[in-house]
């Protein structure tokens, strides 16, 4: 089975699975699971401390796309360094969360991650994918007394009647899902087409799909086809951008800011500043 090695100096587990990127990774004791398309990953740290062990532990997935997944191809160590010179709050976005990576994720899964993303917590939308997941996903198997199941193909869920996405948490998302799955199935459209766009035009493409405002096409943009400058603006990072940069709070301010100020590495700033910005609120707050 095909297995990674990732450099402690440029991956870390908790602060790549647990920035709000990714909602099928989960802590098991020392180690994180996951599912990859349609393999079961396990991460876990080398005894020495010097890195991670990434292994498909259920089906199959190439080794190409392991690495693919986690960036492996990127030199994280220049764009950190080059982020950390920009100012002092990335310096300490970087210091807190070093070691976070932008995964590259099924496009089609976070298509629908994200529509079930909108106005929603963490927690929930963990529940509601994971749901619709065991009841339409394939099963993978059994590692470690747990069944774990693939996200679930266009396919399978083309012959779903609207009710039939009302999993666990969705709530009115559930129309969203099926108007989109609807559309890509009665349309054959090509969830590749954003990869040969331009990010403006692939946003715009996006939003063809119902329940795919803005903020959730940036979403799907920067973690579904690593549209590098794609910059979600939650209500996190508006926060951030009030708090931190002292930007006026409206959206043509936030926007403006973020295209004139953020020109390098944009979406890779977005993620530690999120990260940052969210984890140090909560903690302020306890």
């Amino acid at each position: 089975m095909s297995k990674l090695w990732l450099n402690a100096a440029t991956f870390h587990p908790v602060h790549t699975f647990e920035n709000g990127q990714c909602f099928r990774w989960h802590r098991e004791g020392d180690a994180f699971i996951g599912v990859i398309d349609e393999a079961v990953v396990c991460v876990t740290r080398a005894e020495d401390g010097s890195g991670y062990w990434a292994e498909v532990v259920l089906g199959s997935l190439t080794e190409m796309r392991l690495k693919a997944y986690f960036d492996e191809a990127t030199d994280y160590g220049v764009i950190m360094s080059t982020l950390r010179e920009r100012d002092e709050w990335l310096q300490k976005a970087i210091d807190f969360g070093g070691g976070l990576r932008l995964l590259q994720q099924d496009p089609f899964e976070m298509l629908l991650s994200f529509i079930i993303s909108s106005n929603n917590n963490i927690p929930k939308i963990r529940m509601s994918i994971e749901d619709l997941c065991q009841k339409y996903g394939r099963l993978l198997g059994n590692y470690d007394g747990k069944d774990y199941y693939a996200f679930p193909t266009l396919e399978k869920l083309a012959n779903l009647d609207e009710e039939a996405f009302a999993v666990k948490a969705v709530g009115y998302r559930a129309k969203a899902l099926y108007r989109t799955v609807r559309k890509l199935s009665d349309e054959a459209i090509d969830l590749d087409m954003p990869m040969q766009m331009a990010l403006e035009d692939g946003v715009l493409w996006l939003r063809q799909f119902y329940g795919v405002g803005e903020k959730v096409a940036h979403c799907i943009s920067l973690f579904g086809y690593h549209q590098t400058d794609a910059y979600p603006i939650d209500t996190w990072v508006k926060q951030l951008l009030t708090t931190l940069y002292g930007v006026e709070a409206n959206a043509n301010a936030y926007k403006a800011f973020i295209e004139t100020y953020f020109v390098t590495y944009r979406g890779y700033a977005q993620q530690v500043l999120f990260y940052y910005m969210r984890s140090h609120y909560s903690k302020s707050k306890t």
